[in-house]
């Protein structure tokens, strides 16, 4: 595993931890980030990051 993808799925796992720890859904989450929870989704699974 290279380091991007392996720092992405760090980002991710991290994200998910925090996001189960307040007890938020991915579309709350998005919703307090304005964001969509497909991109959230995305994030916590390594699979995209755009700065």
């Amino acid at each position: 595993m290279d380091n991007k993808k392996a720092l992405m799925q760090l980002l991710g796992d991290r994200l998910r931890v925090a996001r189960m720890a307040k007890h938020l859904t991915h579309e709350e989450l998005a919703e307090r980030a304005h964001t969509h929870y497909n991109y959230i989704s995305e994030i916590e699974r390594g699979k995209y990051f755009q700065p």
